[in-house]
């Protein structure tokens, strides 16, 4: 468990940093070929968003700018776009905005995802349900254990891993789905780091299993 602890605590400081870029930076992107824009202080590159853009709004005529107000805005038939605009735009973010020159590394605070809820939840269901049996002692429970999170991990792939990001493909040939007030990218994300922590936690807590394996049919 300490290892798994420490594993995790480096990917953490890992996703701490972020790039920011002044409105300078910004304003050099504004072909449809090299499209950057900045919503909300956060900078996105949408190039390959353009040709795809399928609203009332010629976003071309947006590239190198601020649009937050543009957006905000923005209705038609009474539909505020803001939400659905937040939503598309998070695979496409690059970074933020800065009033410094040029592009430093700084922490970001318009981050829209979370690394330690995801982590600790993961540790703290997995790791305590696995001492509370591991002291009873009793081989069933523990079986029973390894079951119930090999189904649920193969339920976390199917679902937020793959499902998720088949539907944000669709998204792009269907775009009612646009319509679904539900954040698919948001929980393809968090739910993916969950899932890849169990995974980690998991695969520790059985390798000294796998190592007896080996050794066993090393010595059959």
């Amino acid at each position: 468990m300490k290892k798994t602890i420490l594993i995790m605590a480096v990917l953490l400081l890992s996703f701490q940093t972020t790039y920011a870029y002044s409105f300078k930076d910004v304003s050099t992107h504004n072909l449809e070929s090299d499209c950057w824009i900045v919503f909300e202080e956060n900078v996105y590159d949408i190039t390959e968003y353009v040709p795809l853009n399928d609203l009332d709004i010629d976003i071309r005529t947006m590239c190198g700018k601020d649009v937050t107000r543009d957006i905000a805005s923005t209705a038609v038939e009474g539909e505020d776009y803001k939400t659905n605009t937040y939503n598309l735009l998070q695979q496409y973010l690059i970074g933020n905005i800065t009033l410094n020159n040029g592009n430093t590394l700084n922490t970001s605070k318009e981050n829209p995802y979370n690394l330690v809820i995801p982590l600790l939840l993961s540790i703290i269901l997995y790791w305590i349900p696995y001492t509370i049996i591991k002291t009873t002692k009793k081989l069933s429970l523990l079986k029973g254990f390894n079951g119930f999170w090999n189904t649920m991990l193969f339920l976390f792939l199917l679902i937020p891993t793959f499902g998720f990001g088949i539907l944000m493909i669709l998204k792009y040939h269907v775009p009612a789905l646009s319509n679904i007030r539900f954040n698919f990218l948001y929980w393809h994300v968090e739910l993916s780091i969950f899932m890849g922590v169990l995974g980690i936690n998991h695969f520790l807590q059985r390798f000294p299993m796998y190592l007896t394996q080996l050794k066993r049919r090393r010595n059959s």
